[in-house]
Parts: structure tokens; C-alpha cells; sequence
């Protein structure tokens, strides 16, 4: 018999068996832990790769989430402040309203002008709320404009562009007009006893004159239900003009006697006028404006420019700076930007053709309610107009730019995570009975080579006694 100090085939067998159920179970106690099958590129190379990649994307996908959920919060916060500056130009309208008919005192007229004060006041502290420690609404998010000239252009809109500076050139060859007709009288004076329907673009009204008003009178009561019908009169001479406040093909004045006679002329010939819209070359392009309006849409470059009543002629160029508008990531392509300009709504910027908010308040020449009250309602109504379509495009890029690429990126998250889960995922009850059958056969390999220790040792031991050595 020979005994050898090496092991032999058996042991080394068994030995094998252990480091392999070792690592077995040590692999699927990884995978318990990391939730996933896939850890090293040793488990499975192809899946690795894969897997990584597919979790790059995900979490690509993941900040551009947080940064559509960022935005989100910024333009939320814009649209709340938008509808309270909106509650206070309604309650300025109803403090006006109340002296439609001049009936209020002079205490009632003052406190009623604190009500509207506090409200301009409190436009001007919504328009320069601060998100993030940046202005929104006060026109430190909008586009910056060079060159324009305001004795051209009363008021230009961009709402998205192309690049980060842009131009706009042209001329206007037809100015807009107005819709008028004309009574004349004589002396100053109506000539007759009449009742009348006066209906402009925001309604209609019955008036009735006599003979012995003046045509100031005249002009003064047509002129304090102004804000019901868009209708304004003025004294020229012996004449008695009426005319539209808009400008356009929208706009219109029509006289229908009810009593008596009051004959006028002008418009269409038969107590009926029409305004006429302007024409432009903008940007290479013939339009047609909405009066004085024109909205363009120049590959992509999407502007609304309005001019000053009565301008014809080429305008000077106006070059768009994107500098300040708000900008947000919200797709994976990083060189994806999507804008958002937000139109400057303090007082003195609300308004239209009747006047500005600003010139409600105290020390304003259209405060103080009385004889103002119509022209300043109307002031309302424009700045409402106005407040509308600046929600309307922070509202447009909340609910489809934003609400679009949340969806868009939810979706692609989702379908991420089910291909990674259906690649990677850790069937945990299977790895946890690995664990439990690697852990249960190791300790029998164990077992089995002590046995065979001791086993060796016996054979050692009676080989010693068998040569005397013990």
C-alpha cells in the first residue's frame, strides 16, 4: 500500500462541488439583493449590454421627467397668478358698473375708486410674482423687441420662433378703418324730436333725443352706454359722428329710427357701415389683418402685429430676441428647446384702444368713475381681451406641450421598465430556493469530505500501528 500526501481525485471532486455551490449561492443571494438577474457581464454578456443600455435610456427618461414636472410647477404657478390678475380686473369692472347710471355720490364715488386703486395695485404685485426668483408675468419672460417704432406699431405678440433672433419687415399698403355714419344737425343742435337703436360691436342701445338737446348732449349720453354697444360719438361742427372704437370688417354701426327723424349718412347708404381691414406685406407675405391685426405664421416664426390707427407705409424692421423667454428640456433629445413667452400684464400694459388700466387709477384721466365710467369699463373689457389671449398661450403650453411630453415620457418609462423587468427581473422565490438548496447540498459536500478526513485518518492510524510506529 502506498499513502500519498496529495489529494485524491475524489477529494478534489468534492472540493470543486463546494466552491461551485458557494458561488451558486452567493450568486443568487446577489440577485436577491440587487433585484436583478443580470449584475456582471460575466452572468450573461448579450443581457448586460442590453440591460445597461436600457437603463441609461430610463434614466434619461427620468430626469426628463423631473424637468417636464419642473416646468410644470413654473407655468401652474404662472396660470394661477394670470387668473387672479383676471379677478381684479373683474372687481374693478363691478365697482365701475355701479355708477353706470351716475347715481352714486361723491363719498360713494371715492370709495368705490379705493376698491379699483387697491385692484391696479394688486395687478402690479401678481405681475411681478417671482417663480424660482425669476419674474414672470411683468415681461421679463417674454420676447425682447429692437427697432420697433410705436408711432407705427402699437403692439406686436411673438409667441414662438425658430432661432434666437428673428426679423420682421414689410409695409402696410391699406390702413384699417373704422365704421362711421353722421347726423347733422343745425346750430349745434338735434333738429327733431327722434328715438333710435344704436348697435355697434358689443351691442345695441335705444336713445332718444329732442329737438333742444345740443349736439354735445347729444354726444355725452351716446357716449355713456359706449361700453354696451362699441359705439363713440363726437361733435364736429354740426355734425354728430359715430364710429366704431374697433377697427375692421368686424367692426359696425347701424342706426334704426324707432320715432321721429334723425337721417343719417355715410357707411352703406341705408343707416348701415362697415369698417375695412388693413392690408400688409409682412415678411415676404400678403395678408389681410383683423382690423389692424395681422397674425403670422412664418415657418414656424408665429407673431401677432398690430398697428397704429391710420398707418400706411413700410414699418421699420423688428428684430425678436429670445433671450428671456422661458426655456424647458422637455424631451430626451437634449437639443430639443421648448419656449414659452409670457406677455408683460402690469397695468400700464393692459388695455386697448379705450386706454390702459394704469389710467383708472387715482390721478388718471380716466379715474374717478362719473362720466368715465363707460370709457374705463371698456378699458376692462380690452385688458380681459387681452388677458385671455395671454392665458390662452401658457394654458396651450401647459395642456399640450407639457401635458404631451409627460405622456409621451410616461409611456416610454413604462415600456423601459417591463422590458427590463422582463429581462432582468429576479424570479425571487426560485433565487431564494437556490440559496436554500446550494446552502443544504454545500453543507453535505462539507460533511461528505470530513467523512473522508476522517476516514484518511483512520487508514493513517492503523498503517502506523501495523509498521510499530505507535
Amino acid at each position: 500500500m502506498r499513502i500519498s500526501a496529495s489529494l485524491s481525485g475524489f477529494q478534489l471532486q468534492l472540493l470543486q462541488q463546494l466552491d461551485f455551490l458557494n458561488t451558486a449561492a452567493t450568486t443568487s443571494a446577489f440577485r436577491l439583493a440587487t433585484g436583478k438577474n443580470v449584475n456582471t457581464p460575466h452572468d450573461d454578456p448579450a443581457a448586460f449590454a442590453q440591460t445597461s443600455s436600457l437603463e441609461q435610456q430610463s434614466n434619461i427618461v427620468g430626469h426628463t421627467l423631473a424637468q417636464v414636472q419642473s416646468a410644470s410647477g413654473v407655468v401652474s404657478q404662472a396660470q394661477l397668478a394670470a387668473d387672479e390678475i383676471r379677478t381684479q380686473l373683474t372687481t374693478i369692472r363691478d365697482a365701475l358698473l355701479t355708477d353706470e347710471a351716475q347715481a352714486l355720490t361723491a363719498d360713494d364715488r371715492a370709495a368705490k375708486q379705493a376698491e379699483i386703486d387697491l385692484a391696479i395695485d394688486e395687478i402690479n404685485d401678481l405681475a411681478g410674482t417671482e417663480v424660482n426668483g425669476r419674474r414672470l408675468l411683468d415681461g421679463s419672460a417674454d420676447y425682447r423687441l429692437q427697432g420697433l417704432n410705436h408711432s407705427q406699431v402699437r403692439k406686436l405678440d411673438v409667441f414662438s420662433s425658430r432661432g434666437a433672433t428673428q426679423t420682421i419687415s414689410g409695409s402696410v399698403t391699406q390702413a384699417a378703418e373704422q365704421a362711421s355714419l353722421t347726423y347733422t344737425g343745425a346750430g349745434g343742435q338735434i333738429t327733431d324730436d327722434a328715438s333710435f337703436t344704436l348697435t355697434g360691436r358689443l351691442g345695441t342701445e335705444t336713445v332718444g333725443v329732442s329737438a333742444t338737446d345740443t349736439l354735445a348732449a347729444a354726444a355725452d349720453v351716446i357716449n355713456l352706454a359706449s361700453h354696451g354697444t362699441g359705439v363713440v360719438a363726437t361733435v364736429n361742427g354740426d355734425d354728430l359722428v359715430f364710429t366704431s372704437v374697433t377697427y375692421g370688417s368686424n367692426a359696425n354701426v347701424a342706426i334704426e329710427i324707432q320715432s321721429g327723424t334723425f337721417a343719417v349718412t355715410g357707411g352703406n347708404g341705408d343707416g348701415t357701415a362697415d369698417g375695412v381691414d388693413a392690408l400688409a406685406d409682412i415678411n415676404g407675405r400678403s395678408l389681410t389683418g383683423d382690423g389692424n391685426r395681422f397674425n403670422a405664421n412664418d415657418n414656424g416664426f408665429r407673431f401677432a402685429i398690430e398697428f397704429e390707427g391710420g398707418f400706411t407705409g413700410t414699418f421699420n424692421t423688428v428684430t425678436t430676441d429670445d433671450s428671456d423667454v422661458l426655456k424647458f428640456t422637455l424631451s430626451t433629445d437634449l437639443g430639443d428647446i421648448s419656449k414659452l413667452s409670457v406677455a408683460n400684464l402690469r397695468a400700464a400694459r393692459l388695455g386697448g384702444l379705450s386706454g390702459r388700466i394704469d389710467q383708472l387709477a387715482s390721478g388718471g384721466k380716466l379715474a374717478g368713475l362719473n362720466t368715465n365710467t363707460s370709457q374705463a369699463v371698456r378699458v376692462v373689457d380690452e385688458a380681459l381681451s387681452q388677458l385671455t389671449l395671454a392665458e390662452a398661450s401658457v394654458d396651450s403650453f401647459a395642456d399640450v406641450t407639457i401635458a404631451t411630453s409627460e405622456s409621451l415620457l410616461d409611456g416610454l418609462q413604462a415600456n423601459l421598465e417591463d422590458t427590463l423587468t422582463s429581462i432582468n427581473a429576479v424570479n425571487k422565490d426560485l433565487e431564494t430556493l437556490k440559496v436554500v438548496q446550494n446552502k443544504t447540498l454545500s453543507a453535505n459536500t462539507l460533511a461528505a469530505l470530513s467523512l473522508l478526513n476522517q476516514q484518511q485518518a483512520s487508514t493513517l492510524a492503523l498503517v502506523y500501528q501495523l509498521a510499530g510506529l505507535e
